[in-house]
């Protein structure tokens, strides 16, 4: 038997993919940055039990589609002087000059500033300084934070990255020790990094989510909960 089989339905007007994998319950997520749908349901479940499911989560789904749809218009970025961009849950105004001495992001009170020696920098130019802008932010918090909570939590992790994740906020090998957090956390409250973080470090204690993973969690961070929903109204997965 394969470990996954995937489907894609069309329910009123919705198009979902369903996957069938080894798991004990039905699970749905709509997911960023268009607001795709996912149904994951165990082998066995009959389909018209899960059809029934879904049929019973179209508004869910479409307040959730909806809230993507808007917000995919403010990330469609064209990398202009004026447009709003995000740094630890505050909007910031970008300001672009060129001609500068070197090529620099600095944040101020009034905005961030995105300097170039170039005489015509390009949307290119200023996706990649700001997220150079975005990695240094990254490397100034992380490693307090990250000292903190190993402490706590009494582990010790060989290394940590960000990068550009799609679909998950953080990943954590196990094996290895290493920590991996989507870069995307820097937009967020510093809050939601800090809660990412924990998250990943605890399952150095216990790999899998479940009753002793989050009993762990409550134990080290009470209000994870809080966190968490926050993060949701980002990437929304309904367990």
């Amino acid at each position: 038997m394969k470990d996954q089989i995937s489907k894609q339905l069309l329910v009123s007007g919705i198009e979902i993919e369903l996957l069938r994998k080894n798991v004990k319950t039905i699970r749905l997520m709509v997911r960023a940055p268009r607001g795709q749908v996912r149904v994951t349901a165990p082998m066995r479940t009959p389909e018209a039990v899960v059809m029934n499911f879904i049929e019973s989560k179209i508004a869910w789904i479409r307040k959730h589609q909806e809230r993507f749809a808007q917000r995919q218009s403010l990330v469609n970025y064209e990398f202009v002087s004026g447009e709003k961009h995000l740094i630890w849950g505050r909007e910031v105004e970008l300001k672009i000059l060129n001609n500068q001495p070197v090529n620099a992001a600095i944040l101020r009170e009034d905005g961030l500033y995105l300097c170039f020696k170039k005489q015509n920098s390009t949307p290119d130019d200023r996706a990649l300084l700001l997220k150079h802008f975005y990695q240094k932010q990254a490397a100034q918090i992380l490693p307090d934070m990250a000292a903190k909570w190993q402490k706590i939590i009494g582990v010790k992790v060989e290394s940590f990255q960000f990068k550009q994740m799609k679909t998950k906020w953080g990943t954590c090998n196990t094996r290895t020790h290493r920590i991996w957090l989507n870069l995307e956390l820097i937009k967020l409250p510093p809050v939601g990094l800090e809660y990412v973080l924990v998250h990943e470090l605890v399952h150095l204690l216990e790999a899998s989510h479940n009753a002793r993973f989050y009993a762990l969690m409550t134990q080290f961070m009470p209000d994870w909960k809080t966190h968490q929903n926050m993060l949701r109204n980002y990437s929304i997965r309904e367990e």
